[in-house]
């Protein structure tokens, strides 16, 4: 049971993470997603990184706000991880026991990225 259920939020984390990189990334006419602002985005960030932090075992994420043009989402523990549009594309960033650590945020393929 353990393994079906590891598959199944597998299996949704990569579905759900590839529709909200595509709507916060736009580039898909059909979902029509394009003009979503930047606090809706936020809110997606927050959903995305609830999946994944649930499908590692991790805590979910309990807010997503934005302060000017920072997306800040807060887990349970009040730990930080914040995105920002950059020129470049947008970046998540956090800063914990390990230091400041920036990533791109990329549309998902088939392998789970964060």
């Amino acid at each position: 049971m353990t393994i079906l259920a590891g598959g199944r939020r597998s299996a949704i984390y990569k579905a759900l993470s590839q529709l909200i990189s595509i709507a916060v990334l736009g580039g898909n006419a059909d979902l029509k997603l394009d003009l979503l602002g930047f606090p809706d985005k936020c809110r997606l960030f927050g959903l995305r990184k609830s999946l994944y932090n649930v499908m590692k075992k991790e805590t979910f994420i309990k807010s997503a706000i934005v302060q000017g043009e920072t997306c800040i989402l807060k887990d349970l523990y009040n730990i930080e991880t914040s995105y920002k549009i950059m020129p470049d594309g947008i970046w998540q960033y956090s800063n914990n026991k390990f230091g400041i650590n920036f990533s791109q945020f990329l549309i998902e393929q088939n392998n789970i990225q964060q």
